[in-house]
């Protein structure tokens, strides 16, 4: 374990995790393509409007996982950027007011 992305979890838990993002990607298609449909067939059908945006809906849970994963497959960097060496905080810390 090496601490970076997928590989800082135990091989089971990197490996699930792996495979739930591969399904996440995979049903996150496979709406596409429902949407598209539907959007295609809609026409002025009120039923079928309702039921293209309750299907643009259904998308905001696999991309809020994926988005939630996303971050924790970032390596990180072996040098600061300019960004952190400005904003290092303070060695020492004020006591608390009260």
């Amino acid at each position: 374990m090496n601490g970076h992305g997928y590989s800082s979890l135990p091989p089971e838990k990197s490996a699930a995790l792996k495979r739930a993002v591969r399904l996440q990607w995979i049903s996150l298609g496979v709406m596409g393509l429902i949407i598209v449909a539907v959007g295609l067939v809609a026409g002025q059908s009120q039923a079928m409007r309702t039921a293209f945006v309750e299907d643009l809906l259904a998308l905001l849970p696999p991309i809020a996982f994926l988005l939630g994963v996303w971050p924790g497959r970032a390596v990180p960097r072996s040098t600061p950027t300019a960004t952190t060496a400005r904003c290092r905080p303070a060695t020492s810390l004020p006591p608390w007011p009260f």
